[in-house]
């Protein structure tokens, strides 16, 4: 049976990014969420670019893994949402993610996005998650708790190493 991983990086050993300090500190732990599938492409989006599907790795002292089980239809579901977002481009929108932090839902605009919303969006359109199809008001921690909430899931950890996020498409 598949299962989507939703990463969530926790800054506390991040020593330069101050954004992400910051996101924790509003609501902790997380500052940062990405969703990968089976074949390791994983789906976000980072200040200052567009929506990326990319093939990496995570490093397990930053990044906590939520396995989440579905089915291959609702896995198909959410590659083709994925693939949606990247192909129409949604960009980073600090102001978007900011409003979320303190708890507004009320600018919503499809051709922006920031990490939670979109993995929210992805999941919640393969029928993963309930709630509105709205992913603003949700923050990285507050996907993580949705995630135990609704799910039988547990926290693992990767055994592969990378580089912690910086920010960088490169």
């Amino acid at each position: 049976m598949p299962a989507l991983r939703v990463w969530f990086y926790n800054p506390v050993h991040d020593s330069q990014g101050i954004v992400n300090k910051i996101v924790a500190r509003i609501d902790p732990p997380y500052c940062h969420t990405e969703l990968q599938f089976d074949n390791n492409v994983s789906c976000s989006v980072y200040m200052g670019t567009n929506v990326m599907l990319r093939e990496r790795t995570f490093d397990s002292d930053n990044y906590t893994c939520v396995r989440v089980p579905c089915t291959f239809n609702e896995e198909t579901l959410a590659r083709t949402h994925a693939q949606k977002c990247f192909h129409a481009k949604q960009a980073f929108s600090t102001f978007h993610m900011s409003t979320c932090l303190f708890g507004s839902e009320t600018f919503d605009d499809t051709s922006k996005t920031f990490c939670s919303k979109l993995v929210y969006e992805i999941l919640h359109h393969a029928q993963l998650v309930d709630g509105t199809s709205r992913g603003c008001g949700v923050s990285p921690s507050a996907l993580h708790r949705m995630l135990h909430k609704f799910h039988d899931t547990k926290d693992v950890c990767s055994t592969a190493k990378s580089i912690a996020i910086g920010f960088k498409t490169h």
